[in-house]
């Protein structure tokens, strides 16, 4: 165990991807909080290596040398400077380097250890909602920061399993810090919003990239409109990384007919007055690494539906109501309701950003703690996977006994909780008909070879316990692209060469709840089949 500095820690931030403003998406709102908690601290000298007009934002509250700017160079060469250790600073006696935002430097002068902050893995279990550019140029740093930094940060629950599905030798260095509503947002002046006042809204705070599922909240925002003729659909968010969907045509006639607005830019406290005066806060993404407007609207005593995405459900807390990603039904019913009822809440901070820097500081001096596999088992998605039906095709290998035996078992215990599944052999002529069916869980690898039919138009789940090698390694490299789940079972080798949204599941007896789950939560990972869960298209 290392242990804790006598003198005041001389810490060295990297926050190239901070601008002047100090405003941005969740990843630069992050950096910059726990910069300034950091800075409040007696027992830390805080030093940042900023880039471009980004020094400007730090100068506000560090002294001038403690400020280290680079030129503003495109992001590539930034990350390159920044994994080669080719940065002011950090030869100048430092105790920790603390990359916030994907990279540690590969090699550290003696003595200083570094600390990664994990924000979620969707650069590995969502490739695809990113420009081909960002995937090729940071999977493999992100990766070999992961496997290298001293101690890893992650911002939930569900950021810390999804990192140990993935790499599971880093298991004993990761510590989970929850994080906290702004502080600039919650003292913001609030400035009200004309177009908004006294109408009923829900409020969806995020990008449009297709993993936060607003097009299924368009998809059938008329109908709570038949309940709530005023309701409005408000999305607040700057622009995704790559594809958005908002709903298309659809969006576009609900914004003719003044049921939907998008604001961009807005100002901390236009976005204030928004949570203060939301009918509803709609979190409804499929996958999320923390979910910081669940916390913020929690903050400000909002009504807040969430998705089963178990981060959201831990930055929600008991102010959230999760409901399944899957259902539109329910998703219409909660809103509606939500949006007809007396807003009644109270305002809950239960973290500020000075427990967020305690709490990375501990990460850095103290073990983390072991988190038992039931326990990660059970956290695996925030509602039951029995809380609406699914539709679920097993395929098994003619002879393949053991399989069989696996479908069986699972069919079984999922059709006792109102789940239609059942079972096909490989080589059925209609086996790849998946016009009624909501998800595939193809058993063995015989049996995945299946993807290459499906190409993705359904989500599908890959269950196997085998160890991979030689040339099937690059069979699963190209089949990948088709896959939602990997689920492992047991300890099999050699799938880390495969870029794959993982699930890691332990040895023994096939628990079907926890497989029920896996299935459940396969239309969040992976590249998104194009199809709502009752076979409509989408946008």
């Amino acid at each position: 165990m290392t242990t804790l500095p006598r003198t005041r820690t001389r810490y060295l931030m990297l926050a190239t991807h901070v601008p002047a403003s100090g405003a941005a998406g969740g990843v630069v709102r992050y950096t910059v909080a726990l910069a300034e908690a950091l800075a409040r601290r007696p027992d830390v000298d805080l030093r940042v290596v900023a880039a471009g007009e980004g020094a400007r934002y730090f100068r506000r509250f560090l002294p001038p040398g403690n400020v280290h700017r680079l030129p503003a160079l495109p992001t590539p060469a930034l990350s390159v400077l920044e994994r080669l250790g080719l940065l002011p600073g950090l030869r100048r006696g430092v105790d920790v380097v603390h990359g916030t935002k994907h990279i540690v430097p590969l090699r550290m002068p003696r003595g200083t250890r570094s600390v990664l902050t994990a924000h979620d893995m969707l650069l590995f279990d969502r490739g695809s909602d990113y420009p081909l550019l960002k995937r090729l140029l940071l999977r493999s740093p992100y990766r070999g920061s992961l496997r290298t930094a001293d101690a890893i940060v992650a911002v939930s629950d569900a950021t810390r399993d999804r990192v140990v599905d993935h790499l599971p030798r880093v298991a004993d260095r990761v510590r989970v810090s929850v994080l906290a509503p702004s502080e600039n947002l919650r003292q913001a002046p609030v400035e009200s919003l004309d177009a908004l006042a006294g109408r009923p809204f829900a409020l969806v705070v995020g990008d449009a990239s297709p993993r936060k599922n607003v097009a299924m909240l368009v998809e059938h925002w008329e109908r709570i409109r038949d309940r709530v003729p005023d309701a409005c659909l408000v999305l607040v968010g700057p622009a995704a990384w790559g594809h958005e969907e908002r709903g298309g045509a659809t969006w576009t006639r609900l914004v003719d007919s003044g049921g939907g607005l998008a604001l961009r830019g807005v100002s901390d406290g236009a976005l204030r007055w928004c949570y203060e005066n939301a009918a509803v806060v709609v979190c409804p993404s499929l996958i999320e690494g923390f979910g910081l407007p669940a916390a913020e609207a929690r903050s400000f005593g909002a009504t807040v539906l969430t998705s089963e995405d178990p981060a959201l459900c831990q930055a929600a807390g008991p102010a959230g109501t999760p409901l399944p990603s899957w259902s539109p039904d329910a998703w219409v019913s909660a809103v509606a309701d939500a949006m007809t009822a007396p807003r009644t809440g109270v305002p809950d901070v239960v973290r500020t950003w000075d427990d967020v820097a305690a709490d990375t500081l501990a990460a850095l001096w103290t073990p983390a703690p072991t988190v038992p596999p039931e326990l990660r088992a059970t956290r695996r998605m925030g509602v039951s996977p029995y809380t609406a039906q699914l539709r679920v095709r097993h395929v098994v290998v003619p002879g393949d006994r053991e399989a069989a035996a696996v479908a069986e078992r699972l069919v079984h215990a999922h059709r006792a909780q109102n789940w239609k599944s059942d079972i096909v052999g490989a080589d059925d002529a209609g086996v790849a008909d998946v016009r009624d069916v909501d998800v595939v869980v193809l058993h063995g690898r015989r049996a995945g070879e299946l993807r290459e039919r499906l190409r993705g138009g359904v989500p599908t789940v890959l269950l196997t316990r085998r160890s991979l090698r030689g040339v099937g390694v690059f069979r699963e490299r190209r089949r990948s692209r088709w896959t939602n789940v990997l689920a492992l079972h047991g300890r099999p080798r050699g799938w880390d060469r495969v870029v794959c949204p993982v699930t890691r599941l332990e040895p023994g007896a096939l628990d079907p709840d926890e497989m029920a789950a896996v299935i459940a939560r396969a239309r969040a990972w992976g590249r998104a089949a194009t199809r709502s869960p009752r076979g409509q298209e989408t946008e």
